[in-house]
């Protein structure tokens, strides 16, 4: 009897440990490779091979445009900006309907090489240019930061575009503040209003403030495959290990996640972590698995709003999946384990007093 109990605590312990396996909200089938995503309040904007689609949060098609290249960057505001591999700018209003288009002579290439607000346009091309546009799409001016530009923003006083090996803190009339060499390949980073957090192709994980100080630094141990920061600094290696860390760089949790990772997502809902076996997990911010379930393809973005967590594929899906940020059911199970546990070992104590 004392074995059959211990059994049956083991495997209900992995079952928690290994979370809830749940089907999707829904899926939607755009029909070709899904190069980016968007969710924004009025929907969700699906950058593609051959264009934008726009649907909505019940998965109803709104409206589509075509593009000669691949929608690789989206960014929304009052207006929808998307820039293709053909080195297509184009501004739609958010019904769709085309305002203007530039083209440059580079392309764009990475998701976040885009962006926006009331004082312009930039975008960040393969061919190591950022360019300046007003917002009624007159050329303002281009400066060359690297080989190629992977992610640029507007801050309220300055410009942040970091290339394959540089950041470059630049004035809005295109005038170079400082720039700073990171020693190695960039992988991935990500661009806050104080911060620049730097993720290297090999395992180090840069922090700068924003006039080039170095802030802090550790390494993940393993290579990184991606970086994403909201509430805390979440890293995905080729491991399968997700490291959080705060925001002054401590480690704080790590995450052994199923298979290699490929992107990770930190949100309201938690981290959201997409690993090669074509599975989304989203975990609590001390690791334990919530919930997860499987795609079809390779992971191409996962996004969120709010408590609504949005992935993308190379075989043309977009999923929807809505996690509470408190999670009754977990919690239920939480608590039912721990029952489970104080019966079972008042039952094993009681019996052990009799024999």
């Amino acid at each position: 009897m004392k074995k059959a109990i211990f059994l049956l605590l083991i495997f209900s312990g992995q079952a928690l440990a290994q979370g809830m396996m749940i089907e999707p909200h829904w899926t939607y089938v755009a029909g070709d490779k899904v190069n980016t995503i968007e969710p924004a309040e009025d929907g969700i904007y699906v950058g593609s091979d051959r264009g934008i689609k726009s649907i909505g949060y019940s998965k109803n098609f709104r409206w589509s445009y075509e593009t000669f290249g691949e929608v690789n960057a989206i960014s929304v505001g009052e207006n929808i900006l998307i820039g293709t591999s053909k080195g297509e700018l184009k501004m739609l209003d958010k019904g769709g309907k085309i305002l203007w288009e530039r083209e440059m002579p580079g392309y764009i290439g990475y998701g976040g090489a885009t962006d926006m607000n009331e004082a312009g346009i930039i975008a960040g091309s393969m061919d190591g240019y950022v360019y300046m546009f007003n917002t009624t799409s007159d050329y303002l001016w281009k400066r060359l930061i690297g080989s190629y530009v992977r992610n640029v923003r507007l801050l309220r006083d300055r410009i942040v575009a970091v290339s394959d090996r540089h950041v470059y803190f630049l004035d809005y009339d295109g005038t170079v503040r400082m720039s700073v060499n990171i020693p190695g390949r960039i992988r991935d980073c990500s661009i806050l209003d104080d911060m620049i957090v730097i993720g290297m192709d090999d395992d180090i994980v840069y922090g700068y403030n924003l006039t080039g100080s170095l802030l802090w630094s550790f390494s993940a141990g393993e290579r990184i495959t991606g970086i994403s920061v909201w509430e805390d600094i979440v890293v995905g290696t080729d491991r399968g290990r997700v490291m959080v860390a705060d925001m002054g760089g401590r480690v704080k949790t790590v995450i052994n996640a199923s298979s290699t990772v490929s992107h990770v997502h930190d949100c309201r809902a938690g981290i959201v972590v997409a690993t090669l076996d074509d599975r989304i997990g989203v975990y609590s911010r001390d690791g334990i698995l919530r919930r997860y379930h499987y795609v079809e393809g390779r992971t191409t973005k996962v996004a969120s709003r709010g408590d609504e967590i949005v992935s993308s594929t190379s075989m043309g899906n977009v999923y929807f999946m809505r996690v509470p940020v408190s999670d009754g059911l977990t919690s239920a199970l939480v608590l039912a384990f721990a029952a489970f546990i104080l019966v079972a070992s008042s039952y094993i104590v009681a019996r052990t007093w009799r024999s």
